[in-house]
């Protein structure tokens, strides 16, 4: 079901013209922040609940939630991190923590370009997967939409004096998958194919890919969970480019959904990863 979005009255963030390090964010409702609501209701963004922070303020921020053809239907286009959603509900994802955790270690040229879809639950076992390049299945081809989408946003960065390149790519997906039935080779081989597509798509061979390993899902079954965890987990020890973050610890408040102080967790274990890879 199409999800409307209106973009938050976003400032223009503080970094300066200079040289970007983009990093892609990519996944499903736990990458959008579904019900991590803003100081827990969601009625006020980070800004107007008096929580945003330099990190925040300064780090270029665009989200697309990748559900259609039209790419421009319910992005946020550039601006400070403050949260998204609809007028009267804003939460946040792993950006926040992430953000963050970098500008305390130095690092305060990254911009952040993140999505999210979820996979329609009707085709258990499917043969295709839509965020893999080339597969066409009867569910809009995610890839193409997606990459169409950072190709845009990051020539709007350069059009405004930037440069910069992809820096890293921050994965929250999986969830679907088990609902799906899909198995864990079947994972494993999509998604070590789809970071090398990543790699070579924006011609960074070493970026990092940072991943978190789906938590458990009442909807899925834990059953069904524990193939696409192990391929999760396989695929990042097998790439010393990669590393996969734990989320068990962390409480759930709707479904397999996290709040917005768990977000801030996620994120923060996406820097320190990051971190021990740069």
């Amino acid at each position: 079901m199409k999800r409307e979005l209106q973009p938050p009255d976003c400032g223009e963030p503080a970094t300066k013209p200079g040289e970007l390090l983009f990093f892609l964010f990519a996944g499903q409702s736990n990458m959008a922040g579904a019900d991590a609501l803003i100081a827990g209701d969601g009625s006020h963004d980070l800004l107007e609940a008096g929580l945003q922070t330099e990190a925040d303020r300064t780090a270029p921020f665009t989200y697309g939630p990748v559900i259609s053809d039209d790419l421009e239907s319910g992005f946020c286009p550039w601006g400070d991190i403050r949260g998204h959603g609809s007028p009267a509900l804003k939460v946040h994802g792993p950006e926040v923590g992430f953000a963050r955790t970098l500008h305390e270690a130095g690092i305060h040229n990254i911009a952040i370009v993140k999505v999210d879809a979820n996979i329609p639950y009707d085709s258990p076992g499917r043969d295709t997967w839509p965020w893999g390049k080339g597969e066409k299945t009867d569910a809009p081809d995610y890839y193409d939409q997606w990459h169409r989408f950072v190709h845009r946003r990051t020539a709007e960065m350069t059009q405004r004096g930037y440069s910069g390149k992809v820096e890293g790519v921050v994965w929250h997906q999986g969830i679907d998958d088990a609902i799906n039935r899909v198995t864990e080779e079947a994972y494993a081989e999509r998604l070590s194919r789809l970071i090398a597509d990543l790699r070579q798509e924006y011609n960074c061979p070493a970026a990092p890919l940072l991943l978190a390993r789906s938590a458990n899902s009442p909807i899925a079954t834990v059953a069904a969970m524990a193939p696409i965890r192990a391929a999760q987990q396989r695929v990042a020890d097998g790439d010393d480019r990669a590393l996969w973050i734990d989320v068990d610890d962390l409480p759930n408040v709707n479904q397999h959904h996290f709040s917005s102080s768990a977000q801030l967790v996620i994120g923060r274990r996406f820097g320190e990863a990051y971190l021990k890879l740069r």
